[in-house]
């Protein structure tokens, strides 16, 4: 059976979330979050800031989701956590519309060192 991941940040607002079998949340740090968007978006400290406070908080995914993953780390340990969630069986095939570097960036696990 195959499986099917969507990038969907309005999953609950939108009603998605009832044709899906299981939902996972992806969530990091909020320092991580901040150096992300800072380096993807250009911008400032306090311009992240302010669109990090305007999001929804971590309780609102968790309180919701069937499984979490936490991106804290280097791409490969996100990998491992996802791979080891998604597959059940090494021979599972999923399809994806998530642009996982949204989700990832050695270069901030490189300059936090």
């Amino acid at each position: 059976q195959n499986k099917i991941l969507l990038d969907a940040p309005t999953l609950y607002e939108s009603g998605l979330d009832s044709i899906c079998t299981a939902v996972i949340a992806v969530l990091s740090d909020i320092e991580y979050r901040k150096q992300r968007i800072i380096k993807r978006d250009s911008l400032t400290g306090q311009q992240a800031i302010d669109r990090l406070n305007a999001t929804k908080p971590d309780n609102f995914y968790t309180d919701k989701t069937d499984h979490i993953i936490y991106n804290n780390a280097d791409i490969d340990e996100f990998a491992f956590n996802s791979k080891e969630l998604l597959f059940e069986d090494e021979d599972d095939e999923i399809e994806t519309t998530i642009p996982v570097m949204d989700f990832i960036d050695d270069d901030f696990d490189d300059d936090n060192e």
